[in-house]
């Protein structure tokens, strides 16, 4: 996938930087931690929003990849 995605000129950067962005948010502001559940699954806390991926592929096709 990421080679198709480079052929097509997209900026994989910005799309780990959601990616990232979005993960590091499910994180506690009072403790710095990740909360998990018994299975060890990372808890999403109240208003955590999904990374807009398609949204920011949608931008780069529009505006270019490197804007």
């Amino acid at each position: 996938m990421q080679n198709a995605a480079c052929k097509k000129g997209m900026n994989l950067s910005a799309i780990f930087n959601l990616v990232h962005g979005a993960n590091m948010a499910k994180r506690d502001p009072t403790t710095g931690e990740f909360i998990k559940r018994a299975d060890g699954k990372i808890i999403k806390p109240a208003g955590w929003k999904a990374p807009d991926v398609e949204g920011e592929v949608v931008r780069q096709d529009a505006e270019g990849s490197f804007e």
